[in-house]
């Protein structure tokens, strides 16, 4: 086919190691100058695909069989290198791709490994990290950048190569809401520009309206491929993958005859409905006493200076707490800093009424359990079973390997328990390292961007896992950049800015106060639009925002 950008013909991919092919005879055309999306459960080839794409399997071995052409050029000609002059990717954590002392470096280091001039590369490096981060950007270290600034170096590195195809793998994962549409703003230049855009992603409301084509994996194959407003609505899409709530809200209108269009996200259906004022309440379990008090709490990292400064709230038993706030306002700092891995300047943590502030980590780790924003930081062992084991053993529970494969069980691991984490998608290795938590049944817990790596059906597995731990009297903090999520799961919210807890609320409260979110620069969700209609005392469920919906159309 001409007019295609990559061309996948029968191709199967069995990685070194393992008994099964990840992806098997699948037959696939991205079109030149589309922006296209590979959606699909986790582990189910997603990366693999932009992986072949690249090239990388000729570096990582394994068995290959089929037909790759990019640019209609069969990729068994060429090596990575020449590949590299037409294909740029980012992986799903961008910090495995960063490599140089400062950005300026890691941005040239691209077209010089392409062997143009020095001056060239620096004064392209420098334009592209203008438009990107910002010239303050220019000689800061990636390390010293929060996950979703680095994601952004990651692209201008891509940039930087002039490549015509632009894989992207989870692109939106590590980023608040702002820098998503930023991002998405550069992606739709770029498209414009003749590049052939593809991602691989689980949030596909973010983007379904700018897609032109979409493809599902499951199986080992391509499942459905057509237009994003087809797949969304089709029966199988659901069983595969689970829709987005806007799209649950559109079948059910559709279905009783009260939205006669397909839209693809929440801003396409506000466009087309009315709502009466909607009173709503639902018994929910009461809140008990704080349980977890935090006071001017101050820790400021030497290097930059960059970190928290006097954050105080508590969060109380059986309450489910949201953190959310910028890239790099502080939110990953503040969680290290109540479980003990950086020590405070200044304030004081309690717990149930006793100070834990200078509690080592081991003896904290009993009471509160972490999920670092990267599963990789967690995993260690040699087996899935080990890994969820270690905690246990460490601890000396009776039995840690049979607390282990409940745990593997309950999150669809077991199955896994004899592989080696490294053998894991980025999804299966998030549901690892929170059933790594789990198992040891801390009365806090802790979950830094849960969401990252996980496609919906696995999502609503561990929100309903976070709910149940709440009726078990548990108290939860999830730091998260899904405002959606942060909606319908917390109790209460905190935003931060710039290392400070700047407010701490419902997140309805926070939500409807726009002058408060156009202060602290967050962009307001079209969801918010329908949520200003419903006066409601207590937290909604997301089955009962639908049946408020359909009941209330005018």
């Amino acid at each position: 086919m001409k007019n295609s950008a990559i061309e996948f013909t029968n191709v199967s991919y069995q990685y070194s190691g393992t008994d099964e092919p990840v992806l098997k005879n699948v037959n696939l055309k991205i079109p030149k100058n589309s922006f296209y999306v590979i959606a699909g459960p986790i582990g189910s080839g997603k990366t693999t695909l932009l992986m072949l794409a690249r090239g990388f399997h000729k570096e990582y071995g394994g068995d290959f069989n089929g037909q790759i052409k990019i640019l209609g050029e069969d990729t068994k000609g060429y090596d990575i290198s020449h590949l590299g002059n037409k294909v740029g990717i980012i992986f799903q954590n961008p910090a495995l791709q960063l490599h140089q002392l400062r950005v300026i470096d890691e941005v040239m280091s691209a077209p010089i490994y392409q062997g143009l001039p020095y001056d060239q590369c620096k004064r392209r490096a420098e334009k592209i990290i203008k438009q990107i981060l910002g010239e303050e950007f220019y000689y800061k270290s990636p390390d010293e950048l929060s996950s979703g600034q680095q994601q952004k170096v990651a692209l201008a590195s891509c940039l930087a190569m002039k490549c015509k195809i632009l894989l992207l793998d989870e692109p939106f994962s590590f980023l608040d809401t702002k820098a998503t549409q930023e991002v998405m703003k550069i992606l739709l230049k770029l498209k414009k520009r003749g590049l052939t855009i593809v991602i691989a992603t689980h949030g596909i409301e973010d983007i379904a309206r700018y897609a032109d084509r979409m493809a599902v994996v499951d199986n080992k194959t391509i499942a459905l491929e057509g237009l994003p407003r087809d797949i969304l609505y089709d029966d199988r899409f659901e069983n595969i993958l689970t829709t987005n709530l806007s799209i649950k809200i559109a079948k059910t209108l559709i279905q009783n005859g009260k939205l006669k269009e397909k839209v693809v996200d929440w801003k396409e259906l506000i466009s087309k409905i009315k709502l009466k004022r909607i009173e709503y309440n639902e018994n929910i379990e009461k809140l008990g006493k704080a349980y977890l008090k935090i006071n001017n709490l101050t820790y400021h990292y030497p290097e930059t200076k960059n970190g928290i400064s006097d954050v105080s709230f508590s969060v109380n038993k059986r309450e489910i707490f949201g953190i959310v706030g910028h890239n790099g306002s502080g939110k990953s700092t503040l969680a290290k800093t109540l479980i003990g891995l950086v020590k405070p300047q200044d304030g004081s943590i309690s717990l149930a009424g006793n100070s834990i502030t200078k509690m080592g980590t081991h003896e904290r780790a009993r009471k509160i359990g972490y999920v670092t924003q990267d599963p990789v930081d967690m995993l260690f062992e040699s087996s899935v079973l080990e890994e969820c084991a270690y905690g246990p053993k460490c601890f000396e529970y009776k039995d840690p390997e049979r607390k282990a494969k409940e745990i593997l069980k309950k999150m669809n691991l077991l199955k896994y328990e004899n592989v080696h984490p490294d053998s894991l998608s980025g999804g299966q290795k998030r549901l690892l390292s929170i059933s790594d938590i789990l198992v040891n049944e801390p009365e806090i817990l802790i979950l830094d961007e849960p969401e990252f790596g996980l496609d919906p059906k696995n999502r609503k597995m561990v929100s309903d896992v976070v709910k149940k731990l709440k009726r078990k009297g548990k108290s939860v903090v999830i730091i998260t950049q899904d405002l959606e999520v942060a909606l319908f799961l917390c109790d209460r919210i905190g935003f931060m800015s710039r290392g400070k807890m700047v407010r701490i609320g419902r997140p309805k409260d926070i939500f409807l106060d726009y002058k408060f979110l156009h202060e602290i620069g967050l962009s307001s969700l079209p969801i918010f639009g329908i949520l200003d209609k419903i006066n409601q005392k207590d937290l909604l469920s997301e089955d009962a925002f639908i049946k408020a919906i359909n009941e209330n159309i005018i």
